[in-house]
């Protein structure tokens, strides 16, 4: 049998690994309260952020995120914006 001590560790360890529900759970929770906290740093700036609408045909990431622009992007690697601050000079530029 487990003491308090024991099963205090391994809720610790559970609410860290996301494979487990609790972890799982814990890790929508954190994303959550991020985004809360997000939009509501945003709205007391007074910046409203979207996403422009491209036309058909349009790679998505050959457009700098908006999210990105105010460093808030919390997509990260699987955004399907880009999120290289060159990347409009790189597509102006003609290629040889």
């Amino acid at each position: 049998m487990l003491c308090q001590a024991d099963l205090a560790k391994q809720r610790a360890k559970d609410l860290l690994d996301p494979t487990t529900d609790i972890g799982r759970a814990h890790l929508k929770e954190q994303k959550k309260k991020a985004q809360e906290e997000l939009d509501f740093l945003l709205h007391k700036k007074g910046i409203k952020v979207k996403q422009p609408e491209l036309p058909e045909g349009v790679d998505p990431k050959t457009v700098l995120c908006e999210f990105f622009k105010w460093n808030c992007c919390t997509k990260g690697d699987k955004c399907k914006f880009s999120h290289d601050k060159a990347i409009e000079k790189k597509v102006r530029q003609p290629q040889p």
